[in-house]
């Protein structure tokens, strides 16, 4: 695959705070990407694939994520790659790449404030994020900026390995909600109450894991839902559950396993 196509592909199908993902899953240094525009996000990216010569790893990672442009069957297990989560030998020998993925299959948002929260960093002092993935990339590149990754390490380690251990709660639901209000508020100005559309609500607070139970509870397959990422599934899965008058049913489910979130109806369904 020549450099203009993978361009193509890669300013066409993926947003900023996945190009930053890609550079994390090939232990590249995303953090000189600031404010700069998609393009130039790219180009950098691809200059530095040439550099260190992680091209055709760079294509498998783009056929795994964007599989539907290349015709090939999703992959259902994106923890494949991922060693034995057994000990905590292997948790310490997780790269970034590994960091993320796991971050990002099995936490929900709140849980990575309370996991920020519990490894003393200051999550606001963050930009302020509309993704999930963007929070996951500044945290790794703050731990490791101040040498704490090991730290991040442990505390997964613990998580997984240790069945009396449970994330501390002194983050709550309302303060990410306040959170997320406020993000959009400095977008929108001239909205007080302003909500953010449903399925935005869904992608920010819940994991891909609780969205499939979701679907599970409400007896739809998530297969079928369109999209190739969190936003897109949750997206297809609000409009699904309008076609079928499930809407209902939907904000049932949401309010009865998740009472602390504002799930009221906002003026963009």
């Amino acid at each position: 695959m020549q450099r203009n196509e993978l361009f193509q592909i890669l300013n066409q199908y993926f947003n900023i705070d996945e190009l930053k993902m890609i550079f994390c899953l090939l232990e590249l240094d995303y953090s000189p990407i600031k404010w700069q525009p998609k393009n130039e996000v790219t180009d950098l990216l691809l200059d530095e694939v040439l550099k260190s010569d992680t091209q055709h790893t760079l294509i498998k990672i783009v056929e795994e994520q964007r599989p539907f442009l290349f015709n090939l069957p999703r992959n259902k297990d994106k923890s494949a790659s991922l060693p034995a989560l057994d000990s905590k030998t292997n948790f310490m020998m997780l790269n970034r790449g590994g960091l993320l993925k796991l971050l990002n299959s099995d936490f929900s948002i709140s849980q990575l404030y309370q996991l920020a929260n519990e490894l003393d960093v200051d999550e606001t002092s963050f930009p302020a994020q509309q993704t999930k993935i963007g929070f996951i990339l500044d945290l790794i590149l703050f731990l490791e900026t101040i040498g704490k990754l090991d730290k991040l390490r442990i505390r997964l380690s613990r998580h997984y390995l240790d069945q009396d251990y449970i994330l501390p709660k002194q983050i709550t639901f309302k303060t990410v909600d306040d959170r997320l209000k406020k993000t959009r508020r400095m977008e929108m100005p001239n909205t007080v109450d302003f909500l953010p559309p449903l399925h935005e609500r869904i992608a920010f607070y819940l994991s891909t894991e609780e969205v499939k139970t979701l679907c599970v509870g409400l007896g739809i397959d998530w297969e079928d839902l369109s999209g190739a990422n969190l936003g897109d599934k949750a997206k297809s899965l609000v409009v699904f559950c309008e076609k079928m008058n499930q809407l209902n049913d939907l904000f049932a489910v949401l309010e009865q396993n998740f009472p602390t979130v504002a799930w009221a109806r906002s003026q963009d369904i």
